[in-house]
């Protein structure tokens, strides 16, 4: 059976894309407030997909349902070049991160990250946002909650990002439409580079807690954690990377870190913060080298 393919709309009579002006947070100071108040709300309803009717409307909410139809996604991206210590040769994410910023027609710098402020966070920069990229990020300039930026400020912004020890993503949430007010001819020109911290991000949170049809649309790109054997260093016992992991894919079953493969997505947390050295990242699967491949059903014009 022939895989479906998201269908771009045309902009036609524009009413959907009226609909969406209405329903679209207003500009400036108020129209933060109001993707602060939706991100906490996503991740509320999150706490309750796994109730029957309630998880069925909340994904039809969401846009994640019916599945076969709906391409919200995600991918972890690595920022720690370290990780290529046994994948020599191949692309590393923040690399894919940086040729998409160096290749966007548009590129966009959010003035705020609405998850650390949902959760008012204090680990992190809440004043820190993601990037949009494509001709469809200008609808969160209009908004006045981002600005246009150059490629070099994009690039220094993803240098920030490493030094903070934030993890990157890439994200399209089709839901998002009615957030921003993406009009339809743009859904297939943006896409979202984020900047996560694993005490806040509701992407990273969803993945946590919703179902298994809803967890696995955020993913890896290859790499995975792994409890290093063959290292002269022993775990320590410290259950730092169990609490460090925002999956909880890491367990401590006899005092020993063990990683539950299908659950991790290779964001490096658990490897920067083993005292030990004793995680690291493995690259399980080949890298693609352009990130739009990892969203090859959205056939993505940025």
């Amino acid at each position: 059976m022939k895989p479906y393919m998201f269908k771009h709309k045309k902009k036609g009579l524009g009413i959907h894309n009226w609909f969406k002006s209405k329903t679209a947070i207003q500009p400036g100071d108020k129209g933060i407030s109001q993707a602060i108040h939706f991100f906490k709300a996503v991740l509320a309803g999150g706490n309750l997909a796994h109730y029957p009717i309630f998880g069925y409307l909340y994904e039809r909410m969401m846009f994640v349902r019916p599945s076969h139809k709906k391409f919200t996604s995600g991918i972890a991206l690595n920022l720690n070049q370290d990780i290529a210590e046994n994948a020599k040769n191949v692309v590393m994410p923040i690399e894919l991160i940086k040729k998409a910023i160096s290749e966007a027609s548009y590129i966009a710098i959010m003035h705020k990250c609405f998850c650390r402020s949902a959760q008012d966070c204090s680990d992190y920069p809440k004043d820190f946002g993601c990037i949009f990229i494509g001709q469809g990020s200008k609808a969160v300039v209009d908004k006045g909650i981002a600005r246009q930026a150059t490629v070099e400020e994009g690039m220094a912004h993803i240098d920030r990002a490493v030094k903070e020890g934030l993890v990157g993503q890439s994200l399209w949430i089709e839901a998002e439409q009615y957030l921003w007010g993406i009009k339809d001819e743009d859904m297939h020109r943006f896409l979202e580079i984020c900047f996560c911290c694993p005490c806040c991000c509701t992407a990273l949170k969803l993945a946590k807690i919703a179902p298994d049809d809803l967890r696995k649309r955020f993913r890896s790109i290859g790499w995975k954690a792994v409890v290093d054997e063959s290292s002269e260093k022993n775990c320590g016992h410290c259950r730092i990377c169990t609490e460090a992991c925002p999956l909880e894919a890491i367990s401590n079953q006899n005092g020993l870190a063990e990683v539950n493969e299908e659950m991790c997505m290779g964001c490096g947390i658990c490897a920067v913060q083993c005292p030990n050295s004793k995680i690291r990242l493995h690259l399980m699967d080949e890298p693609k080298e352009d990130i739009k491949e990892y969203f090859w059903q959205l056939d993505l014009d940025l």
